[in-house]
């Protein structure tokens, strides 16, 4: 099908096709094979101006519910759906308001999702209970010549499953996931690791719901006014153990004793996950023994697993042992600047042992040892968990 577009040798199913593209010069012979699937039903991955997405024909009942099914995706959430033209917005939700029109033709085509109100009954599948719907209106040439071919809306949403990370390289789909899907358009690694901003038009001012690829001064600027925002108020920091019982639990509580007395007390939210996916439980007996010794109180923590939205709204995420980083590190590849190693943080040196001990099962006195480690390393951190508050906070000033 040409020299930059050839054929792969297929991993894991005979019936998934996989091709190599160029996203800024695809080979229109591919673009074709994938909108023949897309308009006969079939489930495709593709590179969008921002992460890969997963395509299917918005309009077709069976390929929705395959869509969401391997996404694991509640059927209340929607997805947001990529068109060629502001007049395939109008088709699906009815007229348009003077200022959503201006919106979409001063932030599109690129790298955004604007989010418009409903006017009358919507007809996707999955979508007919919406009062808003999210259109991308892309400038990739690979993403424009699809959606032309395709001659329907396709679904833009994320390549993962839902309780997943983004897969930001189709080389790294799984066998499971990969023979679900009927074609996979391989443009490479993607270097965006954002995805679209995120952008309500429906608010006065206009809000914008997740920071994304083009910042807010270019958003201000394009729209020549103010927009507002939906971040988190409050920094937020995530300790991390093996089964948030012991360890992660204790910490949290040190932080947030050290935290109440500076300037930000009120400025920060200190939270603590495991892990290990283990039923809901309180802290060990021994760690609400110690803690409650120094004044701290943990008689109602119950444990939770880790997840990607806990990942997504923690801006430092601080991990007790060695195993703990190399496990966020490779499950959550796009988050590794903000997940750090305690003792490790800010140390010139490699230490032979970076971890902090787990006491489970152990004596009083080796949990009053542990408990005891971790507040001396918070408080030889602490400077510079005050530095990325402080900056936070300053980025926050500027956001509205």
């Amino acid at each position: 099908m040409g020299s930059e577009v050839e054929m792969m040798e297929l991993d894991f199913h005979i019936n998934t096709e996989k091709y190599k593209v160029n996203p800024i010069t695809p080979d229109i012979k591919v673009i074709k094979r994938a909108a023949e699937l897309i308009k006969s039903g079939g489930i495709i991955v593709y590179p969008t101006d921002t992460l890969y997405g997963i395509g299917v024909n918005a309009n077709n009942p069976v390929a929705m519910k395959k869509l969401y099914e391997l996404k694991k995706r509640d059927s209340k959430k929607p997805v947001s759906l990529m068109v060629k033209t502001i007049d395939q917005i109008r088709y699906i939700v009815g007229s348009l308001t003077q200022e959503e029109t201006r919106f979409i033709h001063a932030l599109t085509p690129g790298k955004v999702t604007i989010i418009v109100e409903v006017k009358k009954a919507v007809q996707i599948p999955y979508m007919e209970h919406l009062s808003k719907i999210g259109f991308r209106i892309p400038k990739s040439p690979l993403c424009l010549r699809l959606v032309s071919e395709a001659k329907c809306p396709i679904t833009s949403t994320s390549l993962n499953r839902s309780s997943d990370e983004n897969i930001m390289d189709p080389g790294e789909l799984d066998a499971v996931m990969q023979s679900e899907l009927d074609l996979v358009l391989d443009g490479g690694p993607v270097r965006s690791t954002n995805g679209s901003t995120v952008i309500d038009a429906t608010t006065s001012p206009a809000t914008i719901l997740r920071a994304g690829d083009v910042p807010l001064t270019e958003i201000e600027r394009k729209l020549g006014h103010k927009v507002g925002t939906r971040y988190p108020s409050k920094f937020m920091i995530t300790f991390i153990c093996s089964g948030n019982i012991c360890r992660s639990p204790m910490a949290q509580g040190i932080l947030k004793q050290i935290i109440s007395r500076t300037r930000y007390r009120n400025d920060v939210s200190v939270h603590s996950a495991g892990i290990l996916p283990i039923e809901p439980s309180p802290a060990a007996m021994n760690a609400i023994e110690v803690a409650q010794a120094n004044e701290i109180d943990l008689h109602q923590h119950i444990s939770r697993p880790v997840s990607v939205d806990i990942m997504n709204e923690t801006n430092l995420v601080i991990c007790m042992a060695w195993d703990h980083y190399q496990y966020l590190q490779k499950k959550f590849p796009t988050q590794k600047r903000k997940i750090i190693l305690l003792k490790q943080w800010y140390l010139q040196k490699s230490l032979v042992n970076p971890s902090i001990k787990d006491p489970v099962g152990q004596n009083i006195d080796t949990f009053t040892e542990v408990f005891n480690e971790i507040q001396v390393e918070l408080k030889r951190i602490l400077p510079y968990i005050l530095k990325e508050i402080k900056l936070f906070m300053a980025q926050s000033s500027t956001r509205v």
